[in-house]
């Protein structure tokens, strides 16, 4: 049944990735797919589907009968333009959620925002803290239409104009997100919810969900006598907040033990998935016979 449900197709903004949600930014007008049931016409499909339009003050903007607009048949699917004089016509800056309703288990609700020239330079990487567990603040460029202007509820972002449609953006470093507003000359908003990801880690044992460190960018020290006594520990990296597109998770742990000693390298269980996965019992009988780290302490770095 997810093949049936409608889609949009247009240009995004690249290297955004919203939370599930939130808005997803389109430069243009996006059209609306709505794939075809089997033994089903083009015009017959088209009576089984609305169209319901809302802004982001909740106010009605369109609601039609799909059959009532002036769509295309492609075949094995339908499809229309937002842009239709019908629905937004030639407002292509704004957040809407659009309604589509048809057939049972086939009704999807899509939450976008238009903007029609954006550029976000500067979140293409995820930060990794350095050797003392501190991340580095961000700086984004961003790229937009001159008439556009950019703030932020968020007091401790610095936000300058280089010019008009270019504003330069400092983070403080312990974001993993940030709020931009884009505001038109009619004082009309569109809030981009900007991720700015960063690796976490925490350790936890196969015997027991719970972790027994939280999620953390930082160092992580751990009595090593509390670590020998977890059945099964691993160390589980991942990505905050999470990517929401396909992605490939890649790495490796390198311990160290002591100054003298090569570091010992263990190779992740999980590389396609949310995480990556360190089992940690390998390491027990080096710990065991290392004297200096008796008393000490494990440190992640």
């Amino acid at each position: 049944m997810t093949k049936l449900r409608p889609q949009l197709k247009g240009a995004v903004l690249e290297g955004y990735f919203p939370q599930p949600g939130e808005a997803n930014v389109y430069l243009d007008l996006p059209d609306v797919i709505i794939p075809l049931s089997p033994q089903r016409t083009v015009a017959s499909e088209a009576f089984r589907w609305n169209i319901r339009i809302i802004n982001k003050e909740r106010e009605q903007v369109a609601a039609h009968s799909v059959a009532n607009l002036h769509y295309q048949d492609e075949g094995n699917h339908i499809r229309f333009s937002l842009g239709l004089k019908e629905l937004l016509g030639v407002d292509n800056f704004g957040s809407y959620t659009v309604f589509m309703r048809g057939p049972l288990g086939r009704d999807i609700t899509f939450n976008i925002s238009l903007v029609p020239q954006l550029k976000i330079i500067g979140i293409e990487n995820t930060r990794i803290p350095d050797q003392y567990g501190k991340l580095e603040a961000v700086e984004l460029l961003i790229k937009t239409a001159t008439t556009l202007m950019l703030t932020s509820l968020d007091s401790k972002l610095r936000i300058e104009q280089l010019q008009p449609g270019s504003f330069k953006v400092e983070v403080p470093s312990d974001r993993n997100k940030t709020e931009l507003i884009l505001q038109n000359p009619a004082k009309k908003q569109v809030t981009l919810s900007v991720p700015l990801p960063i690796i976490i880690w925490k350790l936890n044992s196969n015997k027991n969900i719970e972790a027994f460190t939280q999620d953390s960018p930082g160092l992580l020290s751990i009595p090593l006598e509390t670590f020998l006594g977890v059945a099964e520990p691993r160390l589980l990296v991942t990505i905050s907040p999470p990517p929401t597109h396909e992605h490939i998770l890649s790495g490796h742990l390198r311990l160290n033990y002591d100054s003298d000693s090569l570091p010992q390298t263990i190779e992740s269980r999980s590389s396609r998935n949310r995480y990556l996965s360190f089992k940690l019992e390998e390491t027990f009988d080096s710990l065991r016979a290392c004297l200096k780290m008796r008393d000490g302490y494990l440190q992640k770095r």
